[in-house]
């Protein structure tokens, strides 16, 4: 690893230092009458870079035609030293990247030229090439061997460097072939121009191509604004068909691909007031990676936009300190954003989005989001806080993750029909404290209280998350298996009961900790009862069986006899 970090130093520093080498060379043959005018394609050459037209592969520019006319009227002097100081004052100026990245686009550049010049000479061209028609295929060559040069020595820093291009390569490779091929022409005419006219017609001609690719940003720039305003009023019709949070989010992510160049983009939504964020959609090949994080406010690069209520983002995600401790999935991408999705004053969501393009940073990607953040967060809401009502709705008031009477009855209700369809067994365990009153009358109600919930915890660890557990009554607790026939039943049964008399009840209230014993009953479907009324009577008489026998004990419905009546349930 380190080997590897010591090469890609030496390959950066060696091409900064071939080109400022070959600059040196060149200084002393460089036309010294064309200084003013290489002054003026400098200052075109900045304007061109600022005023690029963004495409998905990075920015199309008519530079190359000042590169060709430079190249034209002085040869390899001019046009090192015109592309060197452009690239080095351009990226430096309108990219805003680093000094160590800046110095390295500009020797490669330099190195470009000077390899493609090489070419040049071997197809047959000048020491200073001439404006006729049978130096054109050099002039080709010229071209087409500097697109070479100047992709693989970018390519050679993005893979020893572990960088990201803003887009594809076959992007990349696309739109600056067609930048190529259509500013070759005019490189021509601007040589013709410079050499047998004047050189104030070429600044005049570039003006008016500089004009051209304005225009040319601002149609894009209108195009994207109607991609936008149709994004946005699908997203707003189409979130109000969608029946979940996992439709909803990615409903908005499969909107946004179209307008945004990001490559990875998942959502995750707090469902509890004061849970952690989890994962409920995603979009591109890392989902997988995405799935099992979560994550609370404050916590890591995703909580930190929680926390702060507003975006987070980095331009260079595998370096970023903040990114160091995080999961690969997000440093799997050059450009990582996190957008939180609030409504009514809580982050109920967040958006992430990765990707290559710096465009996700720029202020346009950020007036979109922050629309398409608001829209989605509202339905989000809707979604969050009616799981939260239902939740506190169907839970007992005292007891955590514990249904209450009401929606336990209806659950079983429906848990029998699909046993019956599904001929598959199932067991309904009743249990009840033995001496809870007693407990009230010595330590008061709130000890009481106090011990149902420690109860309430104890049963659902023994019982896991696969089984439901409801209060059934004052001091009684049901729980439903799924599945279990009367020997796994019982054996539950049990060990509740073992795990209760022998845990300590640590509450507030009392001095010293507590001891209980608890009774259970077992019943199990359709064994006991082929329907929910049949079902719970012989649970319930099991518990007072057990209650008669003098309690710390389990019994099985099974063991019941002379049963005299029916128990209707409504």
């Amino acid at each position: 690893m380190r080997g590897r970090r010591w090469l890609f130093v030496l390959y950066v520093w060696g091409v900064v230092g071939t080109g400022a080498w070959l600059l040196v060379r060149t200084a002393k043959s460089l036309n010294q009458d064309l200084v003013v005018g290489l002054f003026f394609l400098l200052l075109l050459w900045l304007a061109a870079e600022s005023l690029g037209v963004p495409v998905p592969g990075g920015r199309l520019t008519a530079t190359w035609a000042l590169a060709l006319a430079s190249f034209f009227a002085g040869g390899l002097p001019a046009v090192l030293w015109l592309g060197g100081l452009a690239t080095l004052l351009g990226h430096r100026l309108t990219c805003g990247e680093s000094w160590r990245t800046t110095l390295f686009n500009a020797g490669q550049v330099i190195l470009s030229f000077f390899l493609a010049f090489q070419v040049f000479r071997w197809a047959g061209g000048a020491e200073r090439p001439l404006l006729s028609l049978h130096h054109f295929p050099a002039v080709f060559l010229f071209t087409l061997a500097y697109f070479t040069f100047n992709h693989l020595l970018v390519g050679f820093y993005c893979r020893w460097g572990r960088r990201s291009l803003s887009g594809s390569w076959r992007e990349v490779l696309y739109w600056d072939a067609l930048s190529y091929l259509f500013t070759l022409p005019v490189g021509y005419v601007m040589a013709v121009l410079w050499s047998r006219i004047s050189f104030w017609l070429v600044p005049l001609v570039f003006l008016s191509i500089l004009a051209f690719q304005v225009l040319l940003r601002w149609c894009l720039a209108c195009q994207q604004q109607y991609r936008e305003f149709v994004l946005l009023r699908r997203l707003t019709e189409g979130l109000k068909e969608k029946r979940s949070a996992e439709e909803a989010c990615a409903y908005a992510l499969e909107l946004l691909q179209p307008v945004l160049p990001f490559r990875t983009g998942a959502v995750w939504v707090r469902w509890q007031e004061h849970g952690p964020f989890v994962w409920v959609a995603g979009v591109g090949p890392l989902c997988s990676l995405a799935q099992p994080i979560k994550f609370r406010p404050g916590e890591g690069f995703l909580g930190e936009a929680v926390a702060l209520g507003e975006p987070v983002a980095t331009s260079d995600a595998q370096n970023d300190p903040r990114l160091r401790q995080e999961e690969d999935f997000f440093r799997a991408e050059r450009v990582a954003l996190g957008f939180p999705l609030q409504a009514g004053g809580e982050a109920v969501g967040v958006l992430f989005l990765g990707g290559r393009d710096l465009f996700l940073l720029s202020p346009q990607a950020f007036s979109l989001l922050s629309l398409v953040a608001d829209r989605l967060a509202l339905t989000l809401a809707q979604f969050v806080w009616w799981q939260r009502w239902y939740r506190t709705a169907r839970s007992d008031s005292m007891l955590e993750e514990v249904l209450n009477r009401r929606f336990f009855l209806e659950y079983l209700r429906e848990e029998c029909r699909r046993a019956a369809e599904g001929n598959e067994p199932a067991a309904l365990l009743l249990i009840d404290v033995d001496s809870l009153r007693s407990l009230n009358c010595h330590y008061g109600p709130l000890v009481g209280d106090a011990i149902l919930r420690e109860l309430g915890r104890l049963i659902r660890q023994v019982v896991g998350s696969g089984s439901v557990v409801a209060r059934y009554g004052g001091d009684c607790f049901a729980v439903w298996l799924r599945g279990a026939a009367e020997k796994v039943a019982w054996e539950t049964a049990e060990k509740i009961r073992q795990e209760v008399e022998k845990r300590h009840f640590a509450v507030e209230g009392s001095f010293s900790p507590l001891r209980l014993r608890v009774s259970g009953a077992v019943a199990v479907f359709p064994a006991d009862g082929g329907d929910l009324n049949t079902l719970l009577h012989k649970a319930e008489k099991a518990l007072a069986e057990a209650k008669a026998r003098g309690g710390n004990q389990v019994v099985a419905a099974t063991g019941i006899r002379g049963v005299k009546f029916f128990y209707r349930w409504e």
